[in-house]
């Protein structure tokens, strides 16, 4: 379809934003997407829209601030380390959405005070990935660091960002994130522990210094911590991963056709 015309519609478009009703300002949020790059005037307004207070405008505003690409990265930035609980969330979307030119911007986030702006981070970097990335070593090692957070929350999304970096590769950043998250198995939170494990077996046979660790998971009290050291094991598929595997799965064997009424 054809863009609007720029200055026919941003004006208007950032009148409604202000000022409009509901409709008018989700509207004026996508107007303003639509033109992309021809409406950077527009960033300051679009970044307060990230704390409406009727979340599809605030979203609609992260999305258009995210296909305005590289111009707007700072603006969003600076919505991720302010102190609106929805706009740091819907800042990590847009900056998620923006892709590798925020890579850099999120990481020294990753240090931030406020724990939603380090969680928040933490998710964009792991939906982004870092396959572009020529060094990816510096973030994965600020993401290694974060899976000791006090916050079980940004534990959890550091857990899961490091298990979908797609660092295949790069050796060094790839090793980084397989001892984060092989140490991470003794995480005091069960959902750290389950996500780790997903993680590992997201990312397959580089992860095989953490066979140790998933075959000690294999007895771990929370089921879905089992079930993903299982999984884990089965994707990283060495030798070492296939023997405790069946060894595990030997010692729990269950027989369907065993029942009260049909005991042998």
């Amino acid at each position: 379809g054809s863009r609007p015309h720029a200055n026919g519609n941003l004006g208007h478009a950032v009148d409604a934003l202000r000022q409009g009703a509901q409709r008018e300002r989700l509207q004026a949020a996508d107007e303003l997407g639509m033109l992309g790059e021809a409406a950077a005037d527009a960033i300051p307004d679009l970044v307060r829209a990230l704390a409406d207070d009727y979340e599809p405008v605030a979203l609609n505003a992260a999305y258009a601030l995210a296909g305005m690409g590289e111009p707007a990265v700072n603006a969003l930035l600076n919505a991720l380390s302010g102190d609106h609980k929805d706009a740091i969330r819907n800042a990590g979307y847009g900056l998620a959405a923006i892709g590798a030119p925020a890579i850099a911007g999120l990481t020294e986030q990753l240090t931030h005070p406020e724990e939603q702006t380090r969680g928040y981070a933490a998710f964009a970097l792991g939906e982004i990935g870092l396959a572009q990335e020529a060094d990816p070593t510096t973030t994965t090692a600020a993401l290694a660091a974060l899976t000791r957070d006090p916050s079980e929350w940004v534990r959890r999304n550091t857990v899961e960002a490091l298990g979908t970096l797609e660092l295949a590769g790069n050796h060094t950043a790839q090793e980084v994130a397989v001892t984060a998250l092989r140490d991470a198995l003794q995480d005091s939170d069960g959902q750290v522990r389950f996500t780790t494990g997903l993680s590992l077996a997201r990312i397959g046979r580089p992860a095989a210094a953490a066979v140790p660790a998933l075959t000690q998971a294999l007895q771990d009290e929370n089921r879905y911590v089992r079930a993903n050291a299982v999984d884990a094991l089965r994707r990283i598929d060495t030798q070492e991963a296939q023997s405790a595997l069946v060894d595990y799965l030997l010692s729990t064997r269950w027989c369907y056709s065993t029942t009260p009424e049909s005991t042998f």
